[in-house]
Order: structure tokens, then sequence, then C-alpha cells
């Protein structure tokens, strides 16, 4: 934050997407790492069993996927 005003420093985006996927449907921060789920992760679109959780980790000051 720059005083009491936030900006976006980074855009964390899916690896793989999918037409309804919920990517960042639920989000979990701790340090220097962020889970975000896509719980319709499925490339069936009529069949939305599966779900997918993808870790976000900063490397030298940028967010990377793992």
């Amino acid at each position: 934050p720059t005083g009491n005003v936030w900006t976006q420093t980074q855009m964390l985006i899916s690896p793989e997407t999918f037409i309804g996927d919920t990517f960042a449907s639920c989000v979990g921060i701790s340090g220097d790492n962020i889970v975000i789920g896509a719980t319709s992760h499925d490339p069936d679109p009529k069949n939305k069993t599966r779900g997918a959780a993808y870790i976000f980790g900063s490397r030298s000051g940028s967010a990377q996927a793992e």
C-alpha cells in the first residue's frame, strides 16, 4: 500500500483456464504464499466434479505459480 491507497502490483492468473472453473472462489494466504482454488476446474463443462488448487509464492519480488 502507498499511504491509505492500495495499488495492484501483480495479477495472479490460472495457468490453465476453463470456462466456469471458478478460479479464486477460495483463497488462502500464509506469509509469502497464496493458495487459490478453482472449485469447478474441469475441461468438460457438463461435468464440474473436479477442483484444482494453485500455489503462488514470491520469488525475487514477483509471483510464481508452483
